[in-house]
């Protein structure tokens, strides 16, 4: 699936459209079922964890921090062609939030 690092230029929007959808991109590499890669949302890039791809769905997740409490952001996707569809379901309880997010994979740059 992802022998090299695949870009995917992605837009999440909060399921309750309690405010506007945002851009990140992903940059994922596969090893056997194992996913590593970075997602960057707003100038912040951060390393996945616990990144899996198996039967067509990829799960992985992100530890973030904000305003001094840390959580972590799940991440699962469905890919079909060169598109990933899913959730992202973030934050702590009893604020945790859920988003639906879509992807579609880049080619790489072009090397000069």
């Amino acid at each position: 699936l992802f022998p090299y690092t695949t870009l995917f230029r992605s837009v999440i929007i909060p399921a309750d459209r309690a405010f506007a959808a945002f851009d990140f991109t992903a940059e994922l590499k596969q090893e056997g079922q194992n996913v590593t890669g970075f997602v960057t949302v707003q100038e912040l890039k951060t390393a996945i964890e616990k990144g899996k791809f198996k039967d067509g769905q990829l799960t992985f997740e992100i530890p973030r921090e904000y305003g001094g409490v840390k959580f972590t952001s799940r991440y699962s996707g469905k890919l079909a062609g060169e598109k990933l569809t899913g959730k992202i379901i973030s934050g702590t309880a009893p604020l945790e939030r859920t988003y639906e997010w879509n992807a579609k994979r880049e080619k790489p740059p072009v090397k000069p």
